[in-house]
């Protein structure tokens, strides 16, 4: 089985044993086909992506000889023809975004399902291909965390309505840590804290909600 990890950064594995591309290229080609593995894509597209700096016949060819080596490592996990790659969704892998996803689209539907938050929140080891920098990158990762920010506010919504103030301090501080800009996750730890007769924690929570606004925002 392969199985495929992108959050805290592109890991690899097949049956177990780790499996290394070659090159950067080579990672941000089968990151892309990854990220965008429900169509296939143009060759002129992929080459235009991965090398915009280059002419198109000098990209092409950077994509046939970063392609084979690619395919070398993932084997029929990377498809291509005479004009377009893509990633082989119909053959056995285990994808962590495509399990983030549904454990989130699972959390959603109704009634929130804390198991399913728990799982979705299980699989968010890091930023979405940590270490890629790439356009397209930014804009799935800041989607993804924006998910994880999304699940982390339903558990802790589960834990208040359970009175377990707790637990509900554990969460809130890890969605303040991930998101020092969320003003009501800053609110409900100062309440938390004071719930559990701890004031003092309260208010010195409520000067670290102030700077973060501050320093991130610009206001008071």
């Amino acid at each position: 089985m392969l199985h495929l990890s992108t959050f805290g950064g592109l890991q690899i594995e097949r049956d177990g044993q780790p499996i290394q591309l070659p090159t950067h290229k080579a990672r941000e080609l089968l990151a892309y086909l990854l990220t965008f593995r429900d169509r296939s894509h143009p060759r002129p597209v992929l080459a235009g992506v991965l090398w915009p700096d280059l002419p198109e016949e000098k990209a092409r060819r950077r994509l046939s000889d970063t392609l084979w080596r690619v395919r070398r490592a993932m084997g029929g996990h990377v498809e291509a023809d005479e004009g377009h790659l893509w990633f082989n969704i119909q053959l056995p892998h285990w994808l962590d975004v495509e399990q983030f996803q549904r454990a989130v689209s699972e959390s959603s539907a109704g009634k929130p399902d804390s198991e399913s938050v728990e799982r979705a929140l299980s699989l968010y080891r890091g930023p979405f291909l940590e270490g890629l920098y790439n356009d397209w990158v930014l804009l799935e990762r800041e989607r993804l965390r924006g998910l994880y920010l999304e699940m982390l506010w339903l558990l802790l919504e589960h834990h208040i309505g359970n009175a377990d103030y707790a637990a509900s301090l554990t969460v809130a501080q890890q969605l303040v840590g991930a998101e020092p800009l969320h003003e009501a996750a800053h609110r409900e730890l100062m309440r938390l804290y004071h719930l559990l007769g701890r004031d003092a924690e309260a208010v010195a929570q409520y000067h670290r909600c102030r700077e973060s606004l501050r320093q991130g925002l610009g206001v008071d």
